[in-house]
């Protein structure tokens, strides 16, 4: 937990010498484990992942997906217990998922998805927590077709729009950058199209 919070501390200062005016933490890991740190060190608003799930009246068991120090934080599972007293939430860590995801190397993916079959089998819907998961939803819903799988991203979005809309004068510039060699540019380009511009920094410690 602290070289996540280190971590995510050094790249919030990053952009905000890049003069961003808001930040939308779009990483749950980060957001159970630092989103308070952000919010304390940085003066402008800090938007985390959303763990308030909305479920179907007829979602009785639900699993949470996502890293070991998600799931180790437990802040899904207590959201959950607290507005779904009566439903059953199971939980399973994807140590390497979301790397092999990043890096797409689809042999891993499938081998690590596989083990999550049977405890699938067994739920009416489940939480991708870790914004990684859901750029393989086709091989999760392939998974486990009558799953129901939720991804927090869009009610985040939602968050973040009316957090900072008003802010906002339409007048922003978009830039993707990674701070690690792999796959991230494939996924820029594979996400927005080939004329997105993506490039590597360096973040000074």
């Amino acid at each position: 937990p602290e070289e996540i919070k280190k971590y995510s501390l050094q790249l919030g200062k990053w952009l905000l010498a890049h003069e961003v005016t808001g930040l939308v933490v779009a990483c749950n890991t980060i957001t159970v484990q630092a989103l308070d740190l952000l919010r304390h060190e940085l003066p402008i608003p800090v938007i985390g992942m959303q763990t308030d799930v909305a479920l179907l009246p007829t979602e009785k068991r639900v699993a949470v997906l996502a890293t070991p120090a998600t799931i180790a934080k437990g802040t899904y599972q207590q959201s959950l217990a607290e507005r779904y007293p009566a439903v059953d939430v199971v939980t399973h860590a994807c140590p390497g998922l979301a790397s092999a995801i990043e890096h797409y190397r689809r042999e891993e993916i499938e081998q690590l998805l596989e083990e999550c079959r049977s405890l699938l089998s067994e739920c009416d819907a489940a939480i991708l927590g870790c914004t990684h998961y859901p750029l393989v939803l086709n091989d999760w819903q392939k998974l486990s077709p009558a799953c129901r799988f939720i991804d927090p991203a869009q009610a985040t979005a939602k968050a973040a729009r009316h957090a900072l809309g008003e802010q906002s004068q339409g007048d922003g510039r978009t830039e993707y950058t990674f701070t690690q060699e792999g796959c991230a540019a494939m996924w820029v380009f594979r996400l927005f199209g080939p004329n997105a511009t993506a490039r590597q920094v360096t973040i000074e410690e």
